[in-house]
């Protein structure tokens, strides 16, 4: 029997966190983009985590998404 060597490499969460796009208004569809500036003021820290709550609230909430069963 001869000996198997696979070979893995996972992208950590962090990696995936570093591609995130941030867009301008993260309650509308990417289609309509009203207004084309993203404000928000505070502590960077604060900032930059409420951003990327947001976008992936975006990312993993269906709010524009049509019923299968209405």
């Amino acid at each position: 029997m001869g000996q198997r060597m696979l070979h893995v490499t996972f992208l950590t969460d962090y990696e995936n966190l570093k591609w995130i796009d941030v867009w301008s208004n993260p309650f509308l569809p990417a289609i309509f983009q009203f207004p084309r500036i993203f404000l928000l003021a505070g502590p960077s820290i604060w900032v930059l985590k409420t951003a990327l709550l947001l976008q992936l609230w975006r990312i993993n909430s269906s709010i524009w998404q049509i019923p299968d069963d209405p």
